[in-house]
């Protein structure tokens, strides 16, 4: 084995590290040690690529949720050789397709996060309306023929029936609570009734 040592001009940094990566017979040793990492000349792309990866496998999960097929289009080599040569052809430095492939990784990411809350919410809502069922299931037999909820409008006209939520008025109300706490339940509505319940 044999042990060179190369300087590259930061400029040229980008293209001479792509070919050099794509051969099989070369291993990088680190002369940088002792270095912060944060103090590198590179650290920034190296975190660049890590956010990256971090929010490709988020989307990878939310395929994966889903079963959304995922389509493999390169190996690793084929995309290596397309990669070099479409940097080769483009107008701008090869160093600004890692921030413009990173800004559009985060946008499109960030869009599948929304929707993914959006659908969380929604899930939780359906589950919620799936109990609220239940229970109404459940106590239905034990509601009284007429059972129904009325508004009224600011000046208590039963006959208008304006939708006021301020003023929504309930015939019966149900619900479910402790057996420990049935007591403390019947004695709440008593005072709060003034008796009438």
């Amino acid at each position: 084995m044999l042990y060179f040592e190369i300087n590259i001009p930061r400029d040229s940094g980008w293209n001479v590290m792509n070919n050099l990566g794509t051969t099989p017979y070369i291993e990088f040793i680190d002369m940088n040690e002792d270095v912060p990492a944060f103090n590198r000349n590179f650290a920034n792309y190296v975190k660049t690529c890590d956010e990256s990866l971090a929010r490709l496998l988020s989307v990878e999960l939310l395929m994966d949720k889903f079963s959304v097929p995922k389509k493999e289009t390169f190996q690793v080599d084929e995309y290596c050789s397309v990669l070099s040569e479409y940097l080769q052809n483009r107008e701008k430095e090869p160093h600004t397709y890692l921030e413009e492939k990173d800004a559009w990784i985060s946008e499109r990411s960030e869009v599948l996060r929304n929707y993914s809350m959006k659908y969380r919410e929604m899930e939780s809502q359906l589950n919620r309306i799936h109990e609220e069922r239940i229970v109404l299931d459940t106590v239905r037999g034990k509601l009284p023929p007429k059972f129904e909820m009325y508004a009224a409008d600011i000046d208590n006209d039963e006959e208008s029936g304006t939708m006021n939520p301020a003023v929504v008025k309930f015939c019966y109300l149900c619900g479910v609570i402790k057996v420990e706490d049935d007591l403390k339940f019947r004695k709440m509505i008593f005072r709060m009734s003034r008796g009438n319940a």
